[in-house]
């Protein structure tokens, strides 16, 4: 009873939190999900890097943070968002030479094993801090900058579609469930929950259409079919993760609902199919 009541009450605070920063400005936009890539990337290092390593990852955290930020926020491909008439300042060019950091910083550490490092600094930018700046190019649409058009019920539409289908598939198949659908890496999943948590994504995705419109009724269902689908992949993809290092939770961050990686692992593993679409 304790346990469900801490659940409770770290789902009411994570709820607040979410809608706040969504729906507060463009700059709490910014903070919360800035926030969430650090968070994620911090504990993706926690799990990857021995207890040594993790020790020294600071530097190239905050580098990394600082590839998701200016992705964020000058768009993604920014280059070719500026407008004819204005420009890229001069320090834009350097973005290119910042991967080398990576070595010059694993060349002054003296690590034993420098390109393993490098291989799981690499995964944590490609894994999670580059899927995470698409939202810049999903949810701040149209204009060359992106703060001067945002749609917050883009965003939270997109999170409330994850949620949708990892609240029905667990209620499904915690009630239907027979056949496993991963059981190598996550035993609990059932194609039947699979299926009626896609089922009803799609069903909350026509209601999303009617409450926040902004796309067409198709493309709301076809973007609730890449959460589904890719959500769940998403949420493999984690367990696979956790399962290689035999831990149960990415973190605690969330008592009750373990961490930062086990709530974001589908929002962001989707993002990157979402912006493909909408770019179609």
């Amino acid at each position: 009873m304790k346990g469900l009541k801490t659940r409770a009450i770290s789902a009411v605070f994570f709820v607040l939190i979410m809608v706040g920063g969504i729906y507060g400005s463009e700059e709490t936009a910014l903070l919360l999900i800035s926030a969430i890539c650090i968070l994620c990337l911090k504990e993706f290092y926690q799990i990857t890097l021995s207890k040594e390593e993790n020790q020294n990852t600071r530097v190239v955290l905050y580098t990394i943070v600082g590839f998701f930020i200016f992705f964020f926020t000058s768009g993604f491909f920014g280059w070719s968002n500026f407008p004819a008439n204005d420009p890229p300042p001069s320090w834009f060019f350097l973005i290119p030479i910042l991967p080398s950091l990576f070595f010059i910083f694993e060349l002054y550490k003296k690590s034993p094993i420098p390109f393993e490092n490098l291989g799981i600094f690499a995964a944590g930018l490609i894994y999670i801090a580059i899927p995470i700046s698409f939202i810049s190019d999903i949810a701040f649409l149209s204009d060359p900058y992106p703060f001067l058009n945002y749609h917050p019920n883009i965003l939270m539409g997109i999170l409330l579609l994850i949620w949708s289908n990892d609240t029905f598939a667990y209620l499904v198949g915690s009630q239907f469930g027979k056949n496993k659908l991963f059981p190598r890496i996550s035993p609990g999943k059932t194609w039947e929950g699979t299926i009626g948590g896609g089922l009803c994504t799609i069903l909350v995705s026509i209601a999303l259409f009617y409450l926040f419109g902004k796309f067409e009724i198709k493309d709301w269902i076809i973007i609730g079919l890449i959460c589904s689908v890719f959500g769940t992949i998403g949420d493999l993809v984690e367990s696979m993760l956790k399962r290689s290092k035999g831990i149960k939770d990415s973190g605690n961050i969330m008592p009750g609902h373990g961490g930062a990686l086990d709530r974001f692992d589908a929002f962001i593993f989707v993002l990157p199919f979402i912006w493909f679409y909408l770019k179609l």
